[in-house]
């Protein structure tokens, strides 16, 4: 399903932010970083631009604007079909109407109401090496 590919190509980009990031960390997790100010709210890191706002952290990766929640690795709930979109929006050719905001809400809202999408993030998750608050990257 396209649905999980793209799930899994967030969290690839995720992981390649959360890299980007550690040298301003020193190690530490997102979380104790913001707390001790060794990371700055908003700023570059190698090749991403980010802002870290509360517990959600938005960037520019490769092209991508992604967002993950920084305490759990994953998308922040109620938003992935948001998310989404921004990954699909500059990609009409490939995903047609699948990146209308709407189409995309609709489907994670049938998933979700199926009991399928925690299912589908947790995979996609562990497939890119996400294991929830760790963060370990």
């Amino acid at each position: 399903m396209w649905l999980q590919g793209l799930l899994e190509h967030h969290h690839r980009l995720v992981k390649q932010a959360l890299r980007e990031l550690r040298p301003k960390t020193a190690g530490l997790e997102l979380t104790e970083a913001l707390a001790q100010g060794l990371l700055p709210r908003m700023g570059h890191a190698g090749n991403i631009e980010y802002v870290i706002k509360d517990n959600l952290a938005r960037a520019l990766v490769n092209g991508y604007f992604i967002h993950w929640d920084i305490r759990t690795g994953g998308l922040p709930p109620g938003a992935e079909a948001q998310a989404l979109w921004y990954m699909t929006r500059d990609h009409k050719e490939q995903f047609a109407e699948s990146s209308d905001l709407e189409v995309l809400e609709n489907l994670i809202g049938r998933l979700r109401k199926a009991g399928k999408l925690e299912k589908l993030m947790i995979q996609a998750r562990t497939q890119a090496g996400l294991y929830g608050a760790g963060l370990r990257g």
